[in-house]
């Protein structure tokens, strides 16, 4: 591999490794939000 073809991996890499993140971070947010809130109750 040239050098730029090695720098391009390196950095497809290192954005897929902070999209992946961000995603669980946001995730982890949204389940907090979610857990936090009392369900409504049901009429029967």
């Amino acid at each position: 591999m040239t050098e730029e073809k090695v720098d391009h991996a390196l950095l497809v890499e290192l954005i897929r490794r902070i999209a992946r993140e961000e995603a669980w971070q946001i995730m982890d947010e949204h389940l907090d939000d979610y857990e936090h809130k009392e369900k409504p109750s049901e009429d029967a």
